[in-house]
Parts: C-alpha cells; sequence; structure tokens
C-alpha cells in the first residue's frame, strides 16, 4: 500500500513537473512572437482609399482645383484653355470629369480622370453650344448619356459621352425661358424654372419629350437647385428680399405635398444636397450660411455659418462623413469642411493666388499611387574591368535559418536548451536554475532583435508568478 502511494506521488509530481516545464516553453514561445517585429502595413497603406474632390472656378479661364480626401489638400490643378471660362458645374461619366462652362454660348469640357499611370487630371476636349445657348442651367446624367441644361432659352442637351456630340435637343414649353437646375430621377428628368412664381418641369427620358409642369405658389418664386431623396423634389426658392424656401414635391403624383419657408435673414436658397435623413441647403448671402433640415418631420434643425462669402455648391464626401461647401464670392476661391456629426465647420482651405470665386464640385475615386520609380543613375562611359571570378560558395538551408532568430530551428533550439536544462536542474533538486536558460534567450532577443526592455521585463515576471504560484500549490 505504501509502494503504491509512493508510486502514485510520484506520478503526480511527474505530471506537475511536465505541466510547469509546458507552461514555461509556452510562455517563452509567447514571448517571441510578442517581441518579434511588428509587420508592417503596408497592403493596408497600399489599398487605403482616397478621393478626389474637384471644385471650378469662375475665372477666364477657368481651373479646377484637385483636393485630396480625406487629406483635405490641394494636390493639383488644371487651367482651362482661352474662352473656356467660368466652370459652373462639374459632372463625372465614367473615366471622365465634365465641366460645364457659363458662357455665351455654353460650353462643356471634358477632363479625362487621373490613373495610376497618368496621375493628373488632363484636358481632352470641349464641346461649344449653338450660338442663343447660352448660361448654365445644371448639369446631370443617367445610365446613358449627359445632360445640360441652358438657362436661356430653356433647353436640355443630351449629349453621347461616347462620341462626344449632341444627339438630341429638347426646348422646354409654357415655362419662362430660363432654366436654372436640372436633376435626373429614375427614367424622368426635372427642371426648376427661374421664374415668379417658381415652375418644374418633367421630361419623360425614354422619348426626351415634355410631359407636365407644375407651377408653384404665390410668393415661391425663383427656382433654384433640386435635389431628390426617398420619392420627394426638393425645389429651393430665392423669392427676392424675403426668407429663402423649400418646396417639397411628391414625384409619384407631381404635386406640391409643402413648403419650409426659413427664419428672417436666410435668404436666398441656392443648393441643396441629402445626405441620411437630412436636406442641406446653401444660402447665397454676404455671410454665408447653410441650414441643416429634418426631412422626416420637413422641419428646420440647425443654420451654420461657414465662414464663406455667398455659399454656392455643396457636395457630401461617400462615407457621408464632411459636407463640402464652396464660396462663390471668395477671392481666391475657398472651401469649407464641415462635420456632419457635429454640424461645425472643420477647416477651411484656401485657393491659390488668382484662382478666384470657388463653384461647382464633383467627388471621384483617386487612383491608387504608383510604385516608387527605380533611381536614374547617370550614363557614364563604360570602362570593361576584368575581375577574376570569385569560386561558389555553398551555404547550408540551416545557416541560411539561423540567420532568422524568430524561425522555426530557433524555437527548436530554445526548446531543446528549456528540456535538457530543465532535466539537469530537476535532477539536482534545483528548479529555480531554470532561471540560467531563461536569462541566456532573453539575453540573446536582446542582442538579435532589441526593443523596449519593459516588454521583456512584463513576459519575465508573468513568468515568475506563474512558476511561484504554481510551487506554492504544489507544497500545499
Amino acid at each position: 500500500m505504501k509502494d503504491k502511494n509512493r508510486s502514485d506521488r510520484f506520478y503526480i509530481s511527474e505530471t506537475k513537473s511536465l505541466i510547469r516545464l509546458l507552461s514555461f516553453i509556452t510562455l517563452l514561445f509567447l514571448l517571441l512572437v510578442y517581441l518579434s517585429p511588428p509587420v508592417s502595413n503596408v497592403y493596408a497603406q497600399e489599398n487605403e482609399v482616397y478621393y478626389h474632390l474637384y471644385v471650378g472656378t469662375v475665372t477666364s479661364p477657368a481651373y479646377v482645383q484637385t483636393i485630396l480626401l480625406p487629406n483635405f489638400t490641394i494636390t493639383h490643378e488644371l487651367q482651362l484653355e482661352s474662352g473656356e471660362n467660368d466652370l459652373a458645374d462639374l459632372e463625372i461619366f465614367g473615366e471622365h470629369l465634365y465641366g460645364q462652362c457659363s458662357t455665351y454660348p455654353v460650353k462643356i469640357v471634358k477632363m479625362k480622370l487621373p490613373t495610376t499611370e497618368a496621375p493628373e487630371l488632363s484636358r481632352e476636349a470641349v464641346l461649344t453650344m449653338a450660338s442663343g445657348e447660352d448660361v448654365s442651367g445644371g448639369l446631370d446624367k443617367d445610365n446613358q448619356y449627359l445632360y445640360v441644361g441652358i438657362y436661356s432659352p430653356a433647353r436640355i442637351m443630351k449629349i453621347d459621352p461616347a462620341n462626344f456630340t449632341v444627339v438630341d435637343n429638347l426646348t422646354l414649353t409654357d415655362v419662362s425661358p430660363a432654366l436654372y437646375d436640372i436633376v435626373v430621377v429614375g427614367g424622368y428628368l426635372y427642371g426648376a424654372i427661374f421664374s415668379v412664381p417658381a415652375e418644374i418641369v418633367k421630361v419623360d427620358l425614354s422619348t426626351f419629350t415634355q410631359v407636365a409642369n407644375l407651377t408653384l405658389g404665390s410668393g415661391e418664386n425663383y427656382g433654384t437647385r433640386l435635389a431628390e431623396a426617398d420619392g420627394y423634389l426638393y425645389v429651393g426658392l430665392a423669392p427676392s428680399g424675403v426668407p429663402g424656401k423649400i418646396a417639397k414635391i411628391d414625384l409619384s403624383t407631381f404635386t406640391k405635398n409643402s413648403t419650409l419657408t426659413l427664419d428672417s435673414g436666410e435668404k436666398n436658397v441656392e443648393y441643396l444636397v441629402v445626405s441620411d435623413s437630412y436636406l442641406y441647403a446653401s444660402l447665397n448671402i454676404d455671410v454665408g450660411k447653410v441650414v441643416k433640415v429634418n426631412l422626416s418631420t420637413f422641419t428646420k434643425v440647425q443654420t451654420l455659418n461657414v465662414l464663406l462669402d455667398s455659399p454656392c455648391f455643396l457636395r457630401v464626401d461617400v462615407n457621408g462623413t464632411f459636407l463640402y461647401s464652396s464660396g462663390y464670392d471668395n477671392d481666391p476661391g475657398k472651401v469649407a469642411q464641415i462635420d456632419l456629426s457635429t454640424f461645425t465647420v472643420d477647416d477651411t482651405l484656401t485657393f491659390p493666388a488668382g484662382r478666384s470665386y470657388a463653384s461647382g464640385m464633383a467627388i471621384a475615386l483617386a487612383p491608387p499611387a504608383p510604385p516608387p520609380a527605380p533611381p536614374i543613375i547617370p550614363k557614364t562611359k563604360e570602362i570593361t574591368i576584368e575581375e577574376p571570378e570569385e569560386p561558389f560558395i555553398y551555404t547550408p538551408e540551416f545557416l541560411r535559418l539561423l540567420a532568422q532568430p524568430c524561425s522555426l530551428l530557433w524555437l527548436l533550439i530554445i526548446f531543446a536548451v528549456l528540456l535538457m536544462g530543465y532535466i539537469y536542474f530537476k535532477a539536482a533538486n534545483q528548479e529555480w536554475m531554470m532561471a540560467i536558460p531563461i536569462g541566456m534567450i532573453i539575453a540573446f532577443l536582446l542582442y538579435v532583435q532589441p526593443c523596449n526592455l519593459w516588454k521583456y521585463l512584463v513576459v519575465v515576471l508573468a513568468v515568475v508568478f506563474i512558476y511561484l504560484c504554481s510551487r506554492y500549490r504544489y507544497r500545499k
């Protein structure tokens, strides 16, 4: 019976010793992983998504500023050619950016978006409207065509981007000859007429014909910009001398649902944009403001002074994080970046001198950065020097692995050192001497793989703590 108890205690003791040894080895392996240099996140950096915000200027000739987002810095500018003045609107279609020049007559400039091979915006061509088709009246697209609004006469041009030609045009009837903006929703195009009272035109794009007109109520004058959300069309109104208004049109019936009148001093609703469940409206006044409207209740939530003169165009970034507003009367031009989570001005970017009056904006995905170019080695006179051929030296695979401190070979060596040390000190009943091989391994790591010493100390203290706890349990 005593021999059996002695044998049981022996096996229990050896089992606990084996568990202790495995604990040491496991912790040392975690130490190697923990202290190994972090893998550089090159993939994430190379695949980080950036966008370009393109902003036109009302100058002669016009410029297009390329702003990198989210950095909010100007990375490039493109100067258009003589006569391509006053960029009023920008629209992206496929691999091109189209700019509408509010000139006499209107011109559409076609620009190639940046690519990895050609990382800067470049001008390709210009399309000039016929004589008498003057002043911009909006720019929009569907899946196949680009649509250009002409302010006077109220006319819509249908452009095929494939060959960059006008394939059809439609002169609006029974409305004032003052088309201010257009927007494409589903299979229809809607136009806002700058008249008293304001009028809305509906065009069936499948037949490219005018199918309906809607005249707003008394005092709802001068339709400006349009925006659509959840089956409703929102129309900015700028009646003279009184607060601005926003009309809500039910597209299913093409009737006015309601009208929101802004507060005193909040005049001249210029541009509208929708993000999430809110509508943002810029006010074209000297002390520039942007109004935030809750679409579910169609009530004003807040008015923000954006520190711009006559803010006109608005754009929301792809993530819905920031709202960008261009200042029409700033010289040089400015763009404000507004944090939508707090509805505060986060930053303001000023254009270079001479780039006045920021206007139309568009956002597109920026191309990934090209790989770094190889160094340019200047060409020199070729001199041939014959050197004796070096003998081939064979390097065994295990020597190559020894040059990698965290390779599997080193882990096996460390495991063998710990195992032999444990067997030796166990036989001598001096297990605490295991600190010697552990200390040697840590010293080796510090030599071949330097890092903050506190990291090693944390792991060493953890090893000592577990060891002491295990010894306390065994004695108990």
